[in-house]
């Protein structure tokens, strides 16, 4: 997956209060700017993330992370 700004293996972002269970992404994930992870690109405030899991490298520019490149708070 390749993108610019808030991308993932699974989703881009997310809005608040999101529940995200049991779920997979696999391969490369490439962002050009920000908000770059394996799963997620960014996760919103008030959001939970269990039995899930990515695998493959990520690449980019600020903000990444191998499950969530950049969360809010209170996830």
């Amino acid at each position: 997956v390749s993108g610019s700004t808030q991308t993932g293996g699974l989703m881009g972002a997310t809005n608040g209060g999101v529940l995200i269970g049991s779920t997979l992404a696999t391969g490369n994930v490439t962002g050009a700017v920000s908000d770059t992870g394996g799963l997620i690109g960014r996760l919103g405030f008030a959001s939970v993330i269990s039995y899930s899991y990515a695998t493959g490298p990520v690449a980019g520019a600020g903000s990444l992370g191998g499950v969530v490149g950049h969360s809010r708070q209170w996830c």
